[in-house]
């Protein structure tokens, strides 16, 4: 039996479902996981854009379980919270939200619509 490295699983797991290959063979990138248009990926930018995107969703993991953490310590803290602290959690939020739309993006800047 094979023994898969943390790479290559990680890989199957997030990063393959952003890449597909059309009829012609060119490969396709989609931002948002296939559930937008794609674009064509030239080959020459294609190892530079999936370290990119594994770059992005490890920094999306851990910024989403910091607030996930921040909002239950929040929640269970026998301590009164002030409006400004659910401020900052909402705020941490949207920051993520935005980080993610504005990366995807990035990444397929110059490139054709498929």
């Amino acid at each position: 039996m094979r023994m898969i490295a943390i790479t290559e699983f990680f890989d199957r797991l997030c990063l393959d479902r952003h890449f597909a290959n059309d009829a012609s063979g060119d490969t396709l990138v989609f931002p948002f996981a296939r559930r937008g248009r794609g674009y064509l990926l030239p080959a020459d930018k294609e190892t530079g854009v999936r370290r990119a995107l594994r770059v992005q969703i490890i920094a999306s993991w851990i910024a989403m379980l910091s607030f996930c953490i921040f909002g239950v310590w929040m929640t269970i803290s026998t301590e009164k919270q002030a409006w400004h602290d659910w401020l900052a959690i909402v705020s941490w939020l949207v920051f993520i939200i935005a980080y993610l739309i504005y990366s995807r993006f990035s990444l397929v800047r110059g490139l054709a619509r498929a």
